[in-house]
C-alpha cells in the first residue's frame, strides 16, 4: 500500500484522461480545494475568474520576498500542474502563460456561486428518528475497529453489513489482501509489514489506504466510473455529520457504494417511523435512511489536525508517556489494546486503563516485525492524553531518543553476498587487483599484511577477469602460478575474519561494518581462476 493520505495524492497517481473526467464532479473539485496548503488555494482563486492566462512573470510578481517564499510559490505551482488543475500555455514572443483547467474552473465556479450544495433538511418526522450524535459516534468506533480487530487476529469476522440494508456485502477480506495488509485464506490470514504500519496511522490515513483499494476494485470489477464513484463518496464527505439521506433516492450503484459505507462506519443506516414510503421488505416500519458519520466528514476535510476527525472520537485510547518509559492509556478498546501491546509490555490492563512499558525487546520486536521508530512515535503522539496534548514535546525527548536509538542498533551492519579474494602469489597482483576493486567502488574490506579483500559479489565477473588479464600478461615471464581463490563467505564467517585480523584490516570508513549479504542455504561455494599461464 503506499502512502496515499488524501484525494490529492490519489489524483497525483492517475493517469491525464481519468484525472480530467474526475473534474467533472463539483464535489471532487471541492474536496480538491479543500486539500490543498493554503497559497495554492490563494492561487486558484486568483485564477478561478480570469478567462485568458496570467503570464508566468506576473504570478512570480505576487511574492513579495522571493528570497524568503520563493520556494513555497514554486512549491504550490508544482503542485498545481501535478493536479492539472493549472495548465502551460505558450504566448507570444514565447511567453509562458498559466490557466486554469477549463473543467474545473467551471465546477468550481458552479460550487461557489450557484447551488453547488446539498439540501440541509430532512423530511417531517425523519429527523426525529434519526440517530443521535454519540450513537453515531459509537457506531462508527465500532464498525471501524471490527475491521482493525480483523486484520490484528485471525479468530475474529470483519465488519458485518447492518441489519436490513438490501445490499450485498462488501468482501473486506478480499480488499485487504489485494491492499497488501493481509496475506493468507480468511481464517489461516496473517498480518503484513505494510498491516502493521497501517494499524499505526490515524484514522484518517487509514481512511483513505483502504478507500483507495475499494475504489480501484469497484471500478475494475464492476465496471463503474471512476469519476462517478469518487463524485458520490465526495457529495458523502460534504453532508453534515447526522443529517438524514434517503437510500431510495440513489441510484443502484450509489445505493452499493452507500451500503458498503455503512459497513465501514462513514454511514449509520435507520429507518423513518413516519416516512411516507416504505421499501419492500421493509415490513412497514418506514423508508431507509441513512446519516453520514465523523468518519465521513474526513473525507473531505484536508489532512488539517484541527480539520480532521481526531482519533479520540472514533477509536478511543487517550496516552500518557512518562520520562521512565511507562505509558498510560485509558481505553477499554481491545484494538487500541492489541495496537500498543505491538511495541510494548503489558503490564497492567484495568476496565479503563492499559499500563505498559517501552523496552529495547519489544521495541526491537516492533521493528523486526516492520514497524519504525518514527511510526511508533506518531502513533503515540497523535493518541495522547488531553492533558499532556499542550505539552512541548507531548511524549518526552529521552523516550523518543531512546525508540530511535533501538532502531539504529538494527542499522549498524547490512548484510551483502561478498566475494572473499586470497592466496595472491605477489605484493602487486593483489595491490593493483584490490585498487581496480576500489576504483569500481566495489571493495568493502582488505588486509594488506594477509593479501586477500572482500568485494560485492555483483562485480566478480569483472574482478575476476581482471585478474587473469593481470596474470595473462605476466604469465611468459613467471610461468604458470597458483591462481588466487574466490571464495563465497556467509555473514558470520566474514565477520570472524574481519575481527580475527583486527578493526584495523578494515578498508570501510570509521563507524561503518563491510557488507556482506547471506547467500542463499546451502554449501559455500569455491571460485578459483582458471591458470592462463603456460
Amino acid at each position: 500500500m503506499g502512502t496515499i493520505v488524501n484525494i490529492v495524492d490519489y489524483i497525483e497517481t492517475l493517469p491525464t484522461a481519468k484525472r480530467d473526467k474526475l473534474y467533472e464532479s463539483p464535489w471532487t473539485c471541492q474536496a480538491v480545494l479543500r486539500s490543498l496548503p493554503p497559497l495554492a488555494k490563494q492561487y486558484i482563486l486568483r485564477l478561478l475568474w480570469v478567462e485568458r492566462p496570467v503570464l508566468k512573470e506576473d504570478m512570480d510578481a505576487w511574492v513579495r520576498d522571493v528570497k524568503s517564499f520563493g520556494s513555497q510559490h514554486r512549491a504550490a505551482l508544482d503542485s498545481l500542474e501535478q493536479l492539472g488543475i493549472i495548465q502551460q500555455y505558450l504566448m507570444e514572443a514565447n511567453r509562458v502563460g498559466y490557466c486554469l483547467h477549463q473543467a474545473y474552473r467551471a465546477q468550481l465556479r458552479w460550487s461557489l456561486s450557484g447551488p453547488g450544495h446539498l439540501a440541509q433538511e430532512a423530511p417531517p418526522g425523519v429527523q426525529d428518528s434519526a440517530p443521535a450524535m454519540d450513537d453515531l459516534d459509537k457506531f462508527a468506533h465500532e464498525q471501524w475497529e471490527a475491521l482493525q480487530l480483523y486484520i490484528l487476529t485471525s479468530s475474529t469476522d470483519p465488519p458485518a453489513m447492518p441489519a436490513d440494508v438490501p445490499a450485498e456485502p462488501l468482501d473486506t477480506h478480499r480488499l485487504l489482501v489485494s491492499a497488501g495488509l493481509l496475506s493468507g485464506e480468511r481464517r489461516s490470514r496473517r498480518i503484513t509489514d505494510t498491516g502493521f504500519q497501517f494499524l499505526l496511522k490515524d484514522n484518517y490515513r487509514q481512511l483513505w489506504a483502504f478507500l483507495t483499494e475499494y475504489i480501484r476494485d469497484a471500478e475494475a470489477r464492476s465496471g463503474a466510473e471512476l469519476s462517478s464513484v469518487m463524485s458520490f463518496l465526495m457529495q458523502l464527505g460534504f453532508r453534515r455529520v447526522g443529517q438524514p439521506c434517503a437510500f431510495d433516492a440513489l441510484s443502484s450503484m450509489e445505493r452499493r457504494i452507500a451500503a458498503h459505507m455503512m459497513q465501514l462506519g462513514l454511514l449509520q443506516p435507520f429507518r423513518a417511523l413516519q416516512a411516507g414510503s416504505s421499501l419492500p421488505g421493509s415490513g412497514g416500519r418506514g423508508a431507509l435512511y441513512f446519516c453520514p458519520t465523523r468518519l465521513a466528514s474526513s473525507l473531505c476535510g484536508g489532512f488539517n489536525p484541527q480539520a480532521v476527525v481526531s482519533n479520540a472520537d472514533v477509536a478511543g485510547g487517550h496516552i500518557i508517556v512518562e520520562t521512565n518509559y511507562r505509558v498510560y492509556a485509558y481505553t477499554s478498546s481491545p484494538v487500541q489494546v492489541a495496537i500498543l501491546e505491538l511495541f510494548m509490555r503489558n503490564d497492567c490492563v484495568l476496565p479503563n486503563l492499559f499500563v505498559g512499558t517501552l523496552t529495547r525487546d519489544t521495541v526491537l520486536k516492533a521493528i523486526t516485525a516492520g514497524i519504525g521508530a518514527e511510526e511508533i512515535i506518531d502513533y503515540l503522539v497523535s493518541h495522547c492524553h488531553p492533558q499532556v496534548a499542550g505539552r512541548s514535546p507531548v511524549v518526552p525527548e529521552v523516550v523518543m531518543d531512546q525508540i530511535r536509538l533501538w532502531e539504529a542498533e538494527t542499522l549498524r551492519l547490512r548484510a551483502s553476498l561478498a566475494v572473499l579474494y586470497d592466496n595472491f602469489e605477489t605484493p602487486d597482483l593483489f595491490t593493483r587487483s584490490c585498487e581496480y576493486a576500489r576504483n569500481l567502488g566495489v571493495l568493502l574490506w582488505a588486509n594488506t599484511t594477509a593479501r586477500r579483500f572482500a568485494a560485492r559479489d555483483d562485480a566478480h565477473d569483472q574482478i575476476r577477469a581482471y585478474i587473469k588479464s593481470l596474470k595473462e600478461a605476466a604469465g611468459g615471464a613467471t610461468g604458470a602460478s597458483k591462481a588466487p581463490v574466490m571464495q563465497v563467505l556467509h555473514a558470520g564467517e566474514a565477520r570472524q575474519h574481519m575481527v580475527a585480523m583486527g578493526p584495523e584490516t578494515c578498508d570501510s570508513q570509521p563507524g561503518s561494518a563491510a557488507e556482506v549479504r547471506v547467500p542463499p542455504a546451502g554449501t559455500v561455494q569455491h571460485k578459483t581462476v582458471p591458470d592462463v599461464a603456460g
